[in-house]
Formats: structure tokens, C-alpha cells, sequence
């Protein structure tokens, strides 16, 4: 009984650290002050003629419900930039201003889907906005 209470112990406490062990508050907010000029540049109206939605996922290379996530998104031929976020600090740090909690979280024109929620993702790839 002790050796099941000292494991959840340590699962949770690695849940709640992680984030912070690997990158700083002063870092994630440089980095995501670096993210957001980056996306104004892009929705700027002078950098195109044709307004092009996308949608941004932010995921980790070992999670299922990603895979299913991109394998949705390949189907159905949507448009999708991915973000690994245990390997890239700068989708980590939008990861977290997004205050992320799991993965995959998914971003499209301000809207945010939380985990692998299925009609909304279908909702979401039916939208022509993201089609390839």
C-alpha cells in the first residue's frame, strides 16, 4: 500500500513541476513575446492578399491521442502546423500561455481544443477555412 501511495506521490509531483524545470518564467515569456510578433507578422495584412487559416498543434512524439489527432487532420487533408513540445522552447512557451495542462491542444483562429475531444475536432476539420 505504501509503495502505491509513494508512486502516485511522485507522478503527481513530476506533473506539477515539469513545466517548470524546463523553461523559466522569464524564458517563456521571451519566448512568447517572440511568438506573438511572429503572428502578427503573419496575419498582417501586407504579408498576403488571401487570408489563409491555420490551425496549430501542439503535441509530443510518445502521445496516442496525438497520433489520432494528426491522423484526422491527414485525412480529412487539413492544413496543420505541428509543435513538439518537450523538444521545440518556443511552442513550449505558447504551450503555456495557451495554459496548457496535456496534449495535444489544438489551436485554430483563437479557438482552443482541449485534449482529444472528437466532434469538435470533426467540427473543426469540416470548416473550409483549413483545407489543404
Amino acid at each position: 500500500m505504501v509503495k502505491y501511495i509513494l508512486i502516485v506521490l511522485i507522478v503527481l509531483g513530476g506533473y506539477f513541476l515539469w513545466p517548470r524545470s524546463h523553461v523559466s518564467n522569464q524564458e517563456s515569456t521571451e519566448l512568447a513575446k517572440g511568438i506573438n510578433s511572429l503572428y502578427r507578422s503573419v496575419d498582417s495584412p501586407a504579408s498576403s492578399q488571401r487570408s489563409v487559416s491555420s490551425i496549430h498543434l501542439y503535441a509530443t512524439s510518445w502521445c496516442g491521442y496525438c497520433a489520432k489527432t494528426r491522423n484526422l487532420f491527414k485525412q480529412r487533408g487539413v492544413r496543420y502546423i505541428e509543435y513538439d513540445i518537450e523538444k521545440d522552447r518556443a511552442a513550449r512557451a505558447r504551450y503555456n500561455e495557451l495554459k496548457g495542462r496535456g496534449v495535444p491542444l489544438v489551436e485554430a483562429d483563437g479557438r482552443i481544443i482541449r485534449g482529444y475531444n472528437e466532434p469538435l475536432l470533426r467540427q473543426l476539420v469540416d470548416d473550409d477555412r483549413y483545407k489543404l
